[in-house]
């Protein structure tokens, strides 16, 4: 090996290893794209909050899990915020919704984000529109003799709400949602309450009637922000695979 060469492959190997390396010949929706610092390090979080396991390189393998070719396949985050965009041509990126059935791994939680405080209004609009009319979530003065000494948020809207969080992360290229299983409410939501979710993929299978997708179940957690959980269920849904996707025919 020449002098040149080696060079070359030291200053690869340091920047690898401080986790600023260069990603090329990644895959088409990611283009090139730098890696953040803080991607690279053991239980980091990516800027959008997704917890995922980390790049792994053949130069620098201590405190690294994933293999360079298994994070470009299966990772398209890129650009400030962490959203999910691709690159479509030069200068021209387009929103993604949601990961495609291939880029679910077994062990992966996903935190999402934004949270959402609930309103007052939120709470009485979606009770009456949904036909609830339970005094706990309209009636102040009646939920001031509970034990709750104030009203409850409606279940009914924590569940949509957590469900809706979930999306961009589990079921935006979703055929089919499958169905809810063991829905557990474990805490009081009250007015005014912030509340985040966070999914982990429990299981993934190919489908036997449709090729081109896959089943993913989840097991979706909400927590108030001060960490207490409110709510847990399974969940699972159809995911297309990345070919013949109705995304490519759709123009997302």
């Amino acid at each position: 090996m020449g002098v040149a060469e080696a060079m070359a492959l030291a200053l690869a190997a340091m920047f690898l290893l401080s986790g600023d390396a260069l990603l090329m010949g990644a895959h088409p929706s990611v283009g090139h794209a730098r890696l953040p610092r803080n991607w690279t390090k053991p239980n980091a979080s990516f800027p959008c909050g997704r917890r995922r396991r980390l790049l792994t390189s053949p130069l620098a393998s201590a405190n690294f899990v994933r293999t360079t070719e298994q994070y470009q396949n299966e990772c398209r985050v890129f650009g400030a915020g962490g959203s999910f965009v691709k690159k479509i041509g030069e200068k021209r990126y387009r929103g993604e919704v949601g990961r495609y059935y291939e880029d679910f791994e077994v062990g992966d939680v996903y935190e999402h984000r934004p949270g959402r405080t609930i309103t007052d209004a939120d709470n009485i609009n979606f009770s009456l529109m949904t036909m609830n009319q339970h005094p706990m979530h309209c009636d102040a003065a009646y939920a001031a003799k509970s034990e709750f000494g104030r009203p409850l948020v409606n279940s009914g809207l924590t569940v949509a709400i957590v469900l809706g969080m979930t999306v961009q992360d589990v079921s935006g290229k979703a055929i089919a949602n499958l169905g809810w299983q063991d829905i557990k409410l474990t805490g009081p939501v009250f007015p005014g309450d912030t509340i985040y979710a966070e999914s982990e993929v429990l299981d993934k299978r190919e489908s036997r009637s449709r090729p081109g997708a896959g089943i993913v179940k989840v097991r979706t957690t909400g927590k108030k922000a001060d960490g207490s959980v409110f709510m847990t269920f399974d969940r699972s849904a159809l995911i297309q695979k990345r070919d013949g996707n109705i995304d490519d025919q759709a123009g997302y």
